[in-house]
């Protein structure tokens, strides 16, 4: 067969689920498309938000309802529109899809993938910030949106190196983490029969027989003294639910549950040295908290990388005499080590730094699913 054989076949059996669904459907105005009978990319009725707003236009944000609101979390930022032509305002200027991008110091370039674009009112917002935003934050990004294009540049620098902006980005992910470990949580009570209908269509798209293959039962003659009921055998459908699909949920929820665990533990022993901003912030109590948790995190018996009482004091001292600037935890050693006076905070950056942000596990994850699979 021919690649315009094997095209017409695809196509004439795409047109015939699309001609069933359609006939399923009775006298629907619309008509059912391949897409929608795959579910892959339309919204479900459940996630449809209640109202007839723009929920991804971000000068609707602030009277969004809590269904909205949950589904704009999930979905994430908005994708960026192409092709937009952008108004001028009344010095000449306009906004432009270089701000999408932000040009680091070794010439490389990272996207501003919380950065939206209202073309409604020609102005840009923070997606974070203008959805978690506290009563303190006072950022035209986070309310009622920014049209500075002469200093836009300036502004957004400013605005993703702020402690504020961080922290929101920060709860964001970890919302992400919790709907995903609730996705699957719920996916393995009712995704099993989901994935069934969707595997079915596919099949009758793809001609395949739509049956699970059926495993040859050995009989054996049994002993006298051996029990002599039958035992319950299970269909081939549900022992591939049992064998399989769970297991394949379970292994995702645990391996989603541990990093988000991880992610915790980390954020509590290092958190007050990510960044300067964060660490003046703590005043003293919530300071010795820290240093006690990192003390206790690296020590062993009477053995410790550093001194609790004299990291705390240095760390004290540190808070006055850092400049008014954003410093990355990079930053703050370099700065340690220029001044040469901070050894204990120079051990604890060395502690951090070297800290790898991926690990094996997810290696291993895909070995046991190869096994599983074979």
């Amino acid at each position: 067969m021919g690649a315009s054989d094997v095209n017409d076949t695809c196509t004439k059996s795409a047109n015939n689920l699309s001609e069933h669904a359609n006939e399923e459907a009775g006298d629907s105005s619309e008509p059912s498309s391949l897409q929608n009978a795959f579910g892959s990319e339309s919204i479900n009725a459940d996630e449809q938000p209640s109202s007839s707003v723009d929920i991804y236009d971000p000068r609707n944000w602030e009277n969004l309802d809590n269904k909205s609101r949950d589904i704009l979390i999930e979905k994430g930022p908005p994708k960026i529109e192409s092709n937009l032509v952008f108004p001028l305002d009344k010095n000449s200027r306009h906004f432009s899809y270089a701000y999408y991008s932000r040009k680091l110091k070794n010439g490389e370039s990272m996207e501003r993938k919380w950065l939206v674009y209202s073309k409604h009112v020609d102005k840009v917002y923070c997606f974070y910030c203008k959805l978690f935003k506290s009563n303190n934050n006072i950022s035209l990004l986070a309310n009622d949106g920014l049209n500075d294009w002469k200093h836009l540049s300036e502004r957004l620098g400013k605005h993703e190196n702020s402690v504020e902006h961080m922290t929101n980005m920060k709860t964001w992910n970890e919302l992400k983490i919790e709907g995903a470990l609730a996705f699957f949580e719920g996916y393995r009570t009712t995704g099993f029969a989901t994935s069934m209908n969707i595997a079915k269509k596919l099949a009758f798209v793809m001609d395949v027989e739509l049956t699970f293959p059926v495993k040859r039962r050995i009989l054996r003659k049994k002993q006298y003294d051996e029990n002599t009921h039958d035992e319950d055998v299970q269909s081939p459908e549900v022992a591939f639910e049992y064998d399989y699909f769970n297991v394949i949920t379970d292994m995702a929820i645990a391996s989603l549950r541990n990093r988000f665990e991880d992610l915790k533990r980390f954020e509590s022993i290092f958190g007050f040295l990510l960044d300067s901003k964060r660490l003046k912030l703590l005043d003293e109590s919530e300071l010795w908290q820290c240093c006690n948790t990192f003390h206790s995190t690296f020590s062993h018996g009477d053995k410790s990388d550093v001194d609790l009482n004299d990291l705390y004091s240095e760390l004290r001292i540190l808070q006055g005499t850092l400049p008014n600037k954003f410093m990355s935890a990079i930053d703050i050693l370099e700065f340690v080590k220029t001044l040469d006076c901070f050894p204990n905070i120079f051990i604890t950056c060395r502690i951090l730094l070297p800290v790898p942000m991926t690990v094996a596990s997810a290696e291993r994850s895909f070995s046991k699913l190869k096994l599983l699979k074979t």
